[in-house]
């Protein structure tokens, strides 16, 4: 009889690391879903996201992911890998446009293209990322500012400000002889910070509003 309870709780206990492993590598859950796939399968609402994932979405297609106090939305014709760990997301964009929204500092990561972009301070933030050619990005702080980083270069892009970046660009002030079409906002060794005319707006899809988010003072102009 001891043998059996032994052996009884021996399993529960195995059971339990065996829960425990799995969920340790759940990074967060898809809240909405159309023409989105995770890798070749389609996704819907509820499915839940783990360590390695590869989302994606068709040509109208797009995404909706939460993490904790961060949301990622993934446009049309967008492709991403996941990592980190719950609450800390690493997103590595490899086409499209993602657009984030989270509460802190800390919480998320996205790489593109050898470049890394993540919140500048603990405020909490909202951006759009895109991959604008072979060595483009397209970044919009719309709420916080961005610390953009790349080949151990650094540049705080402000809230509120679009711009392109140029990676590696040959000559920081554009062709010989025929200069650039908007001058920089800042030219580094290893990219160019050229501002986009307009904030604009992006697709209405892709803005949300977290729900436990602070509200501003109605007396705040």
């Amino acid at each position: 009889m001891y043998r059996r309870i032994l052996a009884c709780l021996l399993l529960c206990a195995l059971l339990s690391h065996d829960s425990y492993g799995s969920s340790a590598g759940i990074l967060g859950v898809v809240t909405q879903s159309f023409k989105g796939h995770v890798g070749s399968a389609a996704v819907s609402a509820g499915a839940t996201i783990y360590v390695g994932d590869r989302l994606s979405t068709e040509a109208d297609g797009r995404v909706w992911l939460r993490s904790d106090a961060t949301q990622v939305v993934l446009n049309g014709h967008t492709t991403a890998t996941l990592q980190g760990k719950a609450g800390a997301l690493s997103i590595n964009l490899l086409d499209g446009t993602l657009s984030f929204s989270t509460l802190h500092n800390g919480l998320i990561q996205v790489a593109a293209m050898g470049a890394d972009i993540r919140p500048a301070s603990e405020a909490p933030a909202n951006a759009d990322i895109t991959v604008a050619g072979p060595a483009a990005l397209r970044i919009f702080a719309r709420r916080g500012a961005l610390k953009f980083s790349y080949g151990g270069e650094s540049e705080v892009i402000a809230e509120g400000l679009r711009v392109r970046i140029v990676l590696d660009p040959p000559d920081p002030q554009g062709p010989k002889g025929a200069g650039t079409a908007t001058p920089p906002l800042n030219s580094h060794r290893r990219f160019l910070v050229l501002a986009l005319a307009g904030a604009g707006a992006a697709a209405a899809a892709a803005v949300w509003v977290i729900t436990h988010q602070q509200q501003e003072s109605p007396d705040k102009p």
